[in-house]
């Protein structure tokens, strides 16, 4: 099992779509690296098994700390050409930031399993997850 942690930020809004009727989020997240004058941008695609109230949250510009269950996907192109590209299913999400400053930050989220759902909870913000 490979555990990924990555701090970025969305690429687009997440998108909410189903799996043997379990909803998910799915979206990118691209962290980038100074090298000197160059910066490396890496892009990885993140499944969140997270209550919708959530994904409210997960726009674009919006930065993230994600860790999870890591894969590596190597594929052929139409073209012929061989790529690869990196995907997590999350256990842990946490908003660290945004283009919007005055956006309110909702707590950690943590699912039980891989497929389950968090529980809600109660914290100060008032936000039931």
């Amino acid at each position: 099992m490979l555990q990924f942690t990555i701090i970025g930020n969305l690429g687009a809004d997440a998108e909410v779509k189903e799996i043997n009727g379990k909803k998910y989020s799915s979206f990118n997240v691209a962290s980038t690296k100074k090298f000197g004058e160059k910066d490396e941008t890496t892009w990885v695609s993140v499944l969140s098994f997270y209550s919708e109230k959530l994904h409210q949250f997960l726009v674009k510009g919006q930065q993230v700390y994600v860790s999870g269950d890591g894969r590596l996907n190597v594929f052929t192109k139409k073209d012929g050409t061989t790529s690869a590209d990196l995907s997590v299913i999350a256990s842990t999400i946490q908003l660290c930031g945004s283009k919007n400053a005055e956006r309110q930050q909702p707590p950690i989220a943590q699912p039980t399993s891989g497929f389950d759902y968090v529980q809600k909870q109660q914290d100060d913000s008032g936000l039931p997850f």
